[in-house]
C-alpha cells in the first residue's frame, strides 16, 4: 500500500474488541485513532473480526475531469486468513476463530474483490480526488504476510512475560520488540 494511503480496514480480538490493528501500517495516524494499536492480543478460541472501510475517487470521463467517491465496504471484499506458514484456515469470511497453529505461527490476512463487485474494478481508483495522487492497486487491504507474519503480543501473567523478554517475528528473529515499553533503552 502506497506509503500516505490511509484506509480504515482493521483486525480486532473478541478478547479485546476496543484494540483495532489497522491494516494500512499507520496505526494512530498521529493520535487521530485513539483505538490503534500495534500488536493485536489474541489466544486461541478467541475470534478475531476483519472490518472498515474506505473512501476512493474516480474520474468521471462524462465531466470532463470530475470526480466521484466510492466507499469500499469490507462486506464488498472476499477475507482469507493463512498461518504463519502460508497454510489456509478460512477463506471469504470476515471472521476466524483463533486456532493454537495461529498462536504458535502468527497469522496473515489478504483481501480481494468479491466478485459480485466485479464492475468496481472497471475504473481507476484514487486516494484523492485527483488524478495527480496515488492510485489503488488491487483491492488487497490485509495485514501481515508469510515473510512477517501477525504474532501475538506476550502479556503480563502468561509464562514468558515479564522484564525483558520480548515478541519477534518468526521471520526475522534478530528484529524484537520489548514488552516492558522501555525499548531498547538507548541500545542498552
Amino acid at each position: 500500500m502506497p506509503q500516505n494511503a490511509l484506509t480504515d480496514f482493521y483486525i480486532y480480538s473478541s478478547s479485546d474488541s476496543e484494540s483495532r490493528l489497522y491494516t494500512d501500517g499507520a496505526g494512530s495516524n498521529g493520535g487521530s485513532r485513539s483505538d490503534a494499536v500495534d500488536q493485536l492480543a489474541f489466544d486461541s478460541s478467541d475470534t478475531l473480526y476483519f472490518l472498515g472501510d474506505a473512501t476512493f475517487w474516480y474520474s468521471l470521463a462524462y465531466t470532463m475531469g470530475g470526480f466521484s467517491s466510492r466507499d469500499i465496504y469490507y462486506s464488498h471484499l472476499d477475507v482469507d486468513w493463512y498461518t504463519g506458514n502460508g497454510s489456509p484456515i478460512s477463506s471469504d469470511s470476515d471472521s476466524v476463530m483463533v486456532t493454537q497453529d495461529m498462536v504458535d505461527q502468527g497469522f496473515y490476512v489478504s483481501t480481494s474483490l468479491d466478485s459480485s463487485y466485479s464492475h468496481f474494478s472497471n475504473e481507476t481508483y484514487y486516494y484523492e480526488s485527483s488524478s495527480s495522487s496515488e492510485s489503488l492497486q488491487g483491492f488487497d487491504f490485509g495485514a501481515g504476510s508469510v515473510m512477517q507474519p501477525i504474532s501475538d503480543v506476550i502479556r503480563p501473567g502468561v509464562e514468558g512475560a515479564g522484564e525483558g523478554f520480548h515478541v519477534s517475528s518468526s521471520a526475522n528473529l534478530s528484529e524484537f520488540y520489548y514488552t516492558d515499553g522501555a525499548g531498547d533503552m538507548g541500545g542498552a
